[in-house]
């Protein structure tokens, strides 16, 4: 037994850290008929193909530890739960691919059970996993239409279709990114950077059709929570509007960005930030607790003590929000507090994942206000100032004086 796990190469969570997972489009946009545990576990599996080199006997080796770490299954029960999603990925999850003939407009369906064995025991730490035949042409040699990304963005994501929406959003920027450097039309890149897609199409892509029949109910769980945790833990940061058709909602619209942190470079491997952007987090707390401004943020419920190890949104808040403040205190005295306080009684859920988007914006908007209302004041015409002439007092006489005028008369 020694010898044979001798060669194999067997993958730990510092070797996923910088290692990419490569999908062919067709698999990122089919049907996921998955939980999220098998889901994961087939994610990152994928992450330790190379590509260029398939997989011996198209097996792939990880270790037991790290595979439960990554899937967050910590419970007492975690090898029940795992030998539970790995029967339900061979006799239940499959993907179901759509294959387009756009000459002909005509398409063909396939099913593929992705991992139909693994093997692992009680006294290694090895968990043997082979994919199927079928499902290799969608995960090596390709050329065209595929999709990279991060294994590490999926570690925390906790819910299936945070997962699923994740590697369509990474689809949708990496052909954008395609469309930025090959100089295309301004409408095809918009296309990609801020895509559409239907009701029907988000249904069948996450395998929600049949259930989540009210719309908020369907919005809440298929788009709202999944983007907090996209937001939260992923190079991206995504926003959503909801597209009508008379009074019912037809589609909806994301608009991609993506975050400064590591990006993938074409060899999977993370690039990193140039030092001159590198901040650090010690300082950045720092910098946020001393402002006047955080302490009025958490008594409005508008960040919270987790959000104070969020990097990102303290360089936000520090570097674009504050500053705002700054200028509105200058407007006016009392003005940060004001606007903090509206935008604590008036935001709605959605902006709860924005929330420094959201401050920004109002910010901004409510400095606009206050330079057009003092225009106003400088243009309105002064009144002229007519001072009333104060009556002219008699000088008080003495008494005495008074008094001998008075004998002097009778005299």
């Amino acid at each position: 037994m020694d010898s044979i796990n001798d060669k194999r190469k067997v993958y730990h969570m510092k070797d996923l850290k910088k290692r990419k997972v490569a999908e062919h489009n067709d698999l990122i946009t089919s049907v996921a008929n998955m939980d999220k545990t098998s889901l994961k576990m087939f994610e990152l599996a994928v992450s330790c193909i190379d590509t260029k080199n398939p997989p011996e006997n198209n097996t792939v080796y990880l270790s037991k530890k790290e595979l439960f770490t990554f899937m967050k299954v910590t419970s007492s029960n975690k090898y029940t739960r795992f030998s539970e999603a790995v029967k339900k990925m061979q006799k239940q999850a499959f993907f179901e691919i759509r294959e387009w003939d756009q000459d002909k407009d005509k398409f063909e369906m396939t099913s593929i059970v992705p991992i139909p064995y693994a093997n692992w025991n009680n006294y290694n730490d090895v968990v043997t996993i082979r994919f199927d035949q079928a499902i290799l042409p969608y995960l090596i040699n390709m050329k065209t239409n595929f999709t990279q990304y991060l294994i590490s963005d999926l570690s925390e994501l906790d819910n299936k279709y945070a997962i699923i929406l994740y590697r369509w959003f990474s689809m949708n920027y990496r052909i954008y990114k395609n469309c930025v450097e090959e100089n295309r039309s301004k409408e095809q890149k918009n296309f990609y950077k801020n895509p559409t897609i239907s009701i029907e199409k988000l249904r069948n892509m996450t395998n929600t059709i049949g259930i989540y029949g009210r719309t908020d109910n369907f919005l809440k769980k298929v788009i709202e929570v999944p983007l907090e945790q996209i937001n939260k833990h992923t190079h991206m940061s995504v926003e959503f509007d909801k597209l009508t058709k008379g009074r019912m909602i037809s589609g909806i619209q994301f608009f991609i960005e993506e975050k400064q942190m590591n990006k993938i470079n074409e060899d999977g491997n993370a690039e990193e930030k140039s030092s001159n952007n590198d901040q650090n987090e010690d300082d950045l707390f720092t910098k946020a607790m001393q402002s006047n401004f955080t302490p009025l943020l958490f008594q409005n419920n508008l960040i919270q003590t987790e959000d104070m190890q969020n990097k990102e949104m303290l360089e936000k808040l520090i570097q674009e929000v504050y500053p705002l403040y700054d200028e509105l205190e200058g407007l006016r005295k009392g003005a940060a507090k004001a606007n903090i306080e509206y935008v604590a009684k008036n935001r709605s859920k959605e902006n709860k994942t924005y929330i420094v988007e959201y401050l920004k914006k109002s910010a901004e908007s409510y400095i606009e206000t206050l330079k057009k209302r003092k225009e106003e004041q400088a243009m309105k015409p002064k009144k002229e100032n007519y001072s009333r002439k104060k009556p002219i007092r008699k000088e008080s006489i003495p008494d005495q004086v008074l008094l001998q005028s008075f004998k002097s008369t009778i005299r």
